[in-house]
């Protein structure tokens, strides 16, 4: 991103997905702007939108609320990230789906539309958080990306 001059500076905007919650709370910078709306699921995620509001956000912020997405459908948005050149940043909080997770699909194919979808989104990152070491070196391994640990006691997410 270009440096904004100081007379010219405005906070930086940022479009989280999902809108808000603790971890958000607790790892945004003073001063941003949260870019809404609000919605389960985040019109963020809908191609359409962001490639018509892109211009209204300087960063994505990704930490969830993806796992209704097909996998042809986190390629077609990580896609649109990429032609709004939006920066993306990607928090893993899993690296696994969960266990009993609701996305209405066979434990088996949910653990692989999981992988998928984490594979499209490290490959467009710009920034990978998670919040343990031990997650970002599962991170490099699995995905050859380099992802910040980030300590958040003690919240629970």
């Amino acid at each position: 991103m270009t440096a904004v001059p100081e007379e010219t500076a405005r906070p930086l905007r940022v479009a989280t997905v999902p809108y808000a919650g603790a971890y958000l709370d607790a790892v945004l910078p003073e001063g941003i702007v949260r870019v809404g709306p609000a919605g389960s699921p985040s019109p963020w995620l809908d191609p359409r939108h962001l490639g018509a509001h892109a211009g209204e956000v300087d960063v994505l912020h990704l930490h969830g609320g993806y796992d209704h997405l097909t996998v042809a459908e986190m390629d077609a948005w990580t896609a649109a990230v990429r032609r709004a050149g939006v920066p993306l940043v990607v928090t893993v909080h899993h690296l696994d789906a969960l266990e009993g997770a609701d996305t209405g699909t066979h434990p088996g194919a949910a653990r692989t539309r999981h992988r998928a979808h984490l594979r499209a989104l490290l490959g467009t990152a710009e920034v990978v958080l998670t919040l343990t070491r031990g997650a970002a070196d599962e991170i490099a391994d699995r995905f050859g990306r380099t992802a910040s640990g980030v300590a958040l006691s003690p919240i629970h997410i």
